[in-house]
């Protein structure tokens, strides 16, 4: 038990059962599946006999330790989403807040986030509860000192796994410990 063959063949009887077409895999953090996983998501997208397979993953390149790839695939739209750029991440602040921030306190969000949306919205945290910025009225106040800490290795040390949402006793491989 706990081949990818026979994840097919459940998520074939659970498509049936549901009265389902295809079959849509979402995945935070790709680069933290572990192999068997890995193993699993390849046979999907090249081996399944299912009519329709669709996978869409999110890959932090700052937390990769090793790249994916699934072979050759046709059929296949692939969209890379570039992180934001400093612009992006001013644009993203002055929207967010309401406020537009110095460019110097902009491009050291990018910098410490590498422009990765999900790092700027992680960073919230550290920005508030290190009073970063304070609410002032209607505008916000900037620590003098922002540009001396250390965000990046923060980020990296509050990653948290994503939760696992796949139905349980799928699959051994799948969300084991």
């Amino acid at each position: 038990s706990g081949t990818p063959q026979e994840f097919e063949q459940q998520m074939a009887q659970r498509l049936v059962e549901k009265d389902r077409t295809g079959l849509f895999l979402v995945v935070d953090n790709l680069q933290d599946a572990d192999f068997a996983t890995e193993e699993m998501l390849a046979h999907l997208l090249l081996h399944s006999n299912l009519l329709c397979v669709g996978l869409a993953y999110t890959y932090e390149q700052m937390g990769a330790t090793r790249e994916i790839k699934f072979g050759e695939l046709s059929l296949i739209d692939k969209i890379t989403l570039h992180p934001l750029t400093h612009q992006g991440v001013h644009i993203w602040l002055r929207s967010c807040l309401q406020w537009d921030p110095p460019a110097a306190f902009s491009g050291w969000l990018h910098q410490e986030t590498e422009g990765l949306p999900a790092s700027l919205r992680r960073s919230t945290p550290f920005i508030f509860h290190r009073s970063v910025l304070k609410k002032i009225g209607t505008s916000w106040a900037l620590r003098p000192d922002f540009a001396s800490l250390d965000l990046k290795s923060w980020l990296s040390r509050h990653r948290r796994p994503t939760p696992n949402n796949l139905p349980a006793n799928i699959a051994i491989f799948i969300g084991r410990e």
